[in-house]
């Protein structure tokens, strides 16, 4: 997997934290979202990311429960 990345966004009400994954023809494999306050092993979201062979078509993608990295924050 190549480097990923972090950002800070703005949402409605709240500031949202997101570490982004790539893959070696830099198509995005996986987002991790938490709060902006989330420290190190608090509960995020990670959505994953398939792809149709070598296309940038989305094949599958799937959510489920994971554990923020300290190491993501910006």
């Amino acid at each position: 997997m190549a480097n990923g990345y972090g950002q800070l966004i703005s949402g409605e009400k709240e500031y949202i934290k997101q570490y982004f994954e790539y893959d070696g023809s830099g198509r995005m494999t996986t987002v991790y979202e938490a709060r902006a306050n989330a420290a190190d092993g608090a509960i995020c979201l990670k959505t994953t990311y398939e792809y149709d062979g070598a296309t940038t078509r989305i094949a599958k993608m799937a959510e489920e429960e994971a554990e923020w990295d300290a190491d993501w924050d910006i």
